[in-house]
């Protein structure tokens, strides 16, 4: 949680050494969840974040939650823009999932991605870039 966190402008400015220091002491084997708002997806918030990412050389999946605040039609806008990988222009991120925490909606899917994810990287094995969900690609 990055994004709309009430605390002190200091201890933002501390959040990068933390997070820097959690990249630099990992074993490059782990999945990057990347949460957001499905309402605003791909914010300057999260374009700053991910932007300070990089390019992480193992995967992550882009999870945008509170679909069940979207109008049909905006679903249905960002499900075309997904299909057309617009979200997914990074490397390191490989699938979107669609969720809704309050609604438990795509929890499932997205616990079995989270499996399939680490037991494939147990093995040694890339996945191909896909949409998950059932929203096109995997």
């Amino acid at each position: 949680g990055y994004g709309y966190a009430e605390v002190s402008k200091e201890l933002k400015k501390n959040w990068q050494a933390l997070i820097q220091g959690f990249f630099d002491n990992q074993n490059n084997n782990f999945l990057l969840l990347c949460v957001q708002d499905a309402r605003f997806p791909d914010s300057p918030v999260d374009q700053t974040f991910i932007n300070y990412l990089g390019d992480l050389p193992e995967q992550g999946f882009l999870i945008l939650n509170k679909i069940d605040k979207l109008t049909q039609k905006d679903l249905s806008i960002l499900i075309s823009q997904l299909n057309n990988k617009q979200f997914l222009n990074r490397g390191w991120m490989k699938e979107a999932h669609l969720l809704s925490t309050s609604k438990r909606n795509g929890i499932n899917q997205l616990k079995k991605a989270i499996r399939s994810s680490m037991i494939k990287s147990l093995r040694g094995l890339r996945g191909e870039v896909g949409v998950g969900d059932g929203v096109g690609g995997q």
